[in-house]
């Protein structure tokens, strides 16, 4: 949550999260964070009595409207009835406006639910977040929000995703990856991770890169890192964003890449794996681009480029030189 306009107005908001009893660890954690700030406690003293005050004139007021009843009643002759629903209705209502003000003031500071996303092989997914951040999920990627009030925190387990951060300083964006943790304000990377490490490229802005207790290289837009899975950081490079982020559109693109690292690269995306038949073309060199969407596309710009021989079935696909088996 973005901090209030004024300690009251943040008092509020947590005595009413703390009354409801649900509270989350990480609510818990930014509670204790935003007492520590001066005069915030005072205000959560002042808000707590006034939500007992509010609690005890409902109290009240439900007595004398019983009492009243009773006394009517009385000079009637009938039985004791149950206190009216209506006045029931009214007075939890009113003390409800405290609730209702409070999660008014939690959906404009840009709360989000925490929650965990996944894309299958081949697909992607698109997701704009309360905060103004839009994340870009690649093919079988696993990705979990855990939004508090003082940082907005994405894990990464698996997969890809290229993150459009929306700046706030006093707020930071914090993506945790199995080897280490990227930080900013405000800017536009690309992370991929899997068992052989994690790769920062940084489109614009900049970021911060720790693996465990280490502190990483800052990078700038254009810098690209990798975390090994021992936490050591790769020289900082250049990369192309044309090549480096092809699959926001349904592409990859590839300079100078070697066959086999190109089928390895494409079985990111289809379920059939793509396997190269002959040692003799493992190493020649591929540019160009290619289709995450269609395998058989694909498969046949290879088979074209390198004049090779394509078997199927539904198990493998096998890029074999043409000449072989003639």
């Amino acid at each position: 949550m973005t901090p209030m306009k004024n300690a009251d107005d943040a008092a509020r908001y947590w005595v009413v999260r703390e009354q409801s009893g649900t509270l989350s660890d990480a609510e818990r954690k930014a509670l204790q964070e935003w007492l520590e700030n001066p005069g915030a406690a005072a205000a959560f003293r002042k808000a707590q009595r006034a939500l007992a005050a509010a609690d005890a004139h409902a109290d009240a007021l439900l007595q004398r409207q019983f009492e009243d009843e009773l006394a009517a009643l009385a000079d009637q002759g009938a039985e004791r009835p149950a206190p009216r629903v209506p006045l029931r209705a009214a007075i939890a209502a009113g003390l409800a406006c405290l609730v209702v003000g409070a999660g008014l003031l939690a959906a404009l500071s840009n709360a989000e639910p925490a929650r965990t996303l996944a894309t299958a092989r081949g697909g992607s997914e698109r997701l704009a977040l309360k905060d103004g951040s839009v994340l870009t999920m690649n093919t079988a990627t696993t990705l979990g929000i855990d939004y508090s009030r003082a940082e907005r925190r994405v894990s990464l387990p698996a997969g890809e995703a290229f993150f459009d951060v929306a700046r706030n300083p006093e707020r930071p964006f914090v993506v945790q990856t199995p080897h280490g943790d990227v930080q900013v304000t405000g800017t536009s990377f690309n992370i991929e991770t899997d068992d052989a490490g994690s790769t920062i490229s940084v489109v614009s802005g900049s970021v911060r890169v720790r693996s465990g207790v280490n502190d990483g290289p800052t990078l700038l837009a254009g810098d690209a890192v990798s975390i090994a899975p021992s936490g050591a950081f790769s020289p900082v490079t250049d990369f192309d964003p044309q090549v480096e982020l092809a699959w926001r559109d349904g592409k990859v693109r590839f300079l100078n890449t070697p066959l086999n690292d190109v089928a390895a690269e494409l079985n990111r995306y289809f379920e059939t794996p793509i396997r190269i038949g002959d040692a003799s073309l493992l190493a020649l060199p591929v540019t160009g681009d290619f289709s995450t969407r269609d395998q058989s596309v694909a498969v046949n710009s290879l088979a074209l480029a390198f004049s090779l021989r394509v078997d199927r079935d539904a198990e493998v696909v096998i890029l074999r030189p043409a000449e072989e088996g003639r």
